[in-house]
């Protein structure tokens, strides 16, 4: 029997896909595959269709039920189009997506050739990219920075310590943890590194998320919980240090209204979210997979590892596919271009760094629990 070849990053083809609305509840549709275009004019109701039968689906859905999804989005986007159809068929797909808000909130990362999900094979991606209000050009790093920040109220935080232990087995990475993970405090250490000339390359959020796109940390004392909207903690964020990348397992970060959208609109370059309520044993494995491939290669890598070990702890359902990548997409054009790397930007100075508190408000250790801790079996979810 011959060896099957390798696969080489050539063999891997890229598919740029846009969806824009358009008068009369048409969506416009543009397929571009190296210098070939294609467009077409797409109903909305259809996609809204989908996504009602994909919201209806309770927990992680099963396997079947992500084919059933993913194989008429598949349909809906690309059955126009002879161009993305050739090319999904001819192997793996580095498939580049601009979304408009209105089609966003739909599992496109279950997209489905027959019985094939388009985000599995080896060396294929499904990123989500966006122009951001704002460009952040930062250096490459040689070596990863990572700052963990833990927040749980009430303790609520046991299962998202168990996963900042698994973070810091990584050896290859520099990794600190932020111990007391109010909102200021985070701001404080941001900024301080920035400062000292040894800034975080990546922030890695394990926190509570709620649906309407809040977020949850501890306030000063640490025993209740400090809600702040996507968008204030995205600015706090970034006001505090520029972000090569961010990681959040929080429950529906990954939704359009959540955190991981605001911060890729704010100019980070790469952000990673979960798009649904999440099991801690979920963000567990991707976390530990995540970090073990990111200092060997680039973060989409990272992402394909930690989705791949979902499968393969559910093999029967499509957990994976609640990890959604964002991407701005500056550092891999700038690769490609073989652009030198660029000076770190400058943070402003800690003393004119100041949280806008529009946005955040404090529940007590009690209402926390009853909206945070939910259980399912013998897993607890990360938030609800």
């Amino acid at each position: 029997m011959k060896p099957t070849p390798a696969l080489t990053p050539s063999a891997v083809k890229n598919l740029d896909y846009s969806l824009r609305s358009s008068p009369a509840g048409q969506l416009r549709a543009c397929v571009r595959v190296g210098g070939k275009t294609e467009s077409g004019s797409l109903a909305l109701g259809d996609f809204e269709s989908v996504l009602a039968r994909w919201e209806a689906l309770p927990g992680a859905p099963s396997r079947d039920q992500g084919f059933q999804i993913g194989g008429g989005l598949y349909d809906l986007a690309f059955a126009w189009s002879r161009l993305a159809r050739q090319t999904c068929a001819s192997g793996p797909v580095d498939l580049r997506l601009r979304l408009d808000p209105c089609v966003a909130g739909l599992p496109w990362e279950l997209l489905a050739r027959g019985r094939q999900f388009l985000a599995l094979p080896f060396g294929a991606r499904i990123v989500r990219r966006v122009r951001p209000s704002q460009t952040t050009r930062l250096a490459t790093p040689d070596r990863w920075r990572v700052l963990v920040a833990c927040a749980g109220p009430d303790g609520a935080e046991a299962g998202m310590r168990q996963e900042l232990q698994h973070i810091l087995d990584v050896r290859a990475l520099e990794v600190d943890v932020q111990a007391t993970t109010s909102i200021a405090a985070l701001q404080r250490r941001l900024s301080s590194a920035a400062h000292k000339e040894h800034p975080y390359h990546v922030l890695h959020l394990a926190v509570h998320g709620w649906r309407a796109g809040q977020v949850l940390f501890e306030d000063a004392s640490g025993t209740a919980g400090e809600a702040v909207s996507a968008e204030s903690l995205a600015d706090i964020l970034l006001a505090a240090s520029p972000l090569h990348a961010v990681v959040t397992t929080a429950c529906w970060g990954g939704t359009p209204a959540g955190l991981a959208s605001a911060l890729a609109q704010r100019g980070v370059p790469e952000v990673v979210g979960l798009s649904r309520q999440t099991l801690v044993d979920d963000a567990l494995t991707f976390a530990r997979n995540f970090y073990r491939a990111l200092p060997g290669g680039a973060l989409p890598a990272a992402v394909a590892a930690g989705r791949q070990a979902l499968l393969g702890a559910q093999p029967g359902t499509v957990a994976w596919a609640q990890v959604v990548h964002h991407s701005s997409g500056e550092a891999a054009e700038r690769a490609k271009r073989g652009e030198p790397r660029v000076q770190h930007v400058e943070p402003p100075p800690p003393s004119l760094v100041t949280p806008p508190l529009g946005g955040i408000g404090v529940f007590s250790g009690r209402d926390t629990k009853a909206k945070g801790d939910i259980v399912g079996g013998n897993k607890t979810a990360l938030s609800s």
